[in-house]
């Protein structure tokens, strides 16, 4: 007899499940069906999603929605986990932002560990107020993490790039003006 495929297996389980039974028989065929799926998928989900990967993950991400749901109260607002496809955007966007965050720390040469990720995300919602108004108002996490390029820099910099290169201009405008009014000054 050759082997016989996962969906076969599953068949025969399936048609010797409804044959007749007496009264006593122990429903031991339930726990061959799930030792079949188990083996075929090589692990359950939930010990897939929960490795020692996942488990780390969560010791930031929990601090982090907790963080930004005092955020949320700051802003006048509240995190609407009630429908599920919003849920599932807003806890993806903040796994991305932890990641970017991670990321980000690591190359500027600062520590990138949990505790610091979570400092840095502390620093991020306290300091949104150093935010252009077009990134101010946007407060959702996926509109934060479509952004968070532009705006880690901004927090970590006080201003955004056009408010930046307006301030050097003036800066430049004025040293201009200072050196012409020093020349007129020791010429009169």
């Amino acid at each position: 007899m050759g082997r016989i495929s996962y969906e076969q297996k599953v068949e025969l389980l399936n048609r010797y499940k409804f044959r007749p039974m007496a009264v006593n028989d122990p429903d031991i065929l339930v726990a061959i069906l799930a030792d079949v799926v188990k083996a075929n998928s090589n692990g359950t989900r939930k010990a897939r999603v929960e490795g020692p990967e996942q488990q780390q993950d969560n010791s930031i991400y929990n601090p982090a929605m907790g963080l930004y749901r005092d955020f949320m109260k700051t802003q006048n607002s509240y995190l609407d986990m009630k429908d599920p496809r919003k849920a599932k955007k807003t806890s993806d966007a903040m796994r991305k932002i932890i990641e970017f965050m991670q990321r980000w720390q690591r190359d500027a040469g600062k520590p990138h560990d949990a505790e610091a990720v979570l400092n840095g995300i502390r620093f991020m919602f306290t300091h949104w107020d150093r935010l252009n108004d077009y990134h101010k108002k946007r407060i959702q996490l996926p509109d934060i993490y479509n952004n968070i390029a532009e705006i880690l820099p901004m927090i970590a910099n006080g201003k955004d790039a056009k408010t930046a290169a307006k301030d050097s201009l003036n800066n430049l405008k004025s040293s201009i003006k200072n050196k012409q009014y020093s020349t007129s000054a020791t010429e009169a």
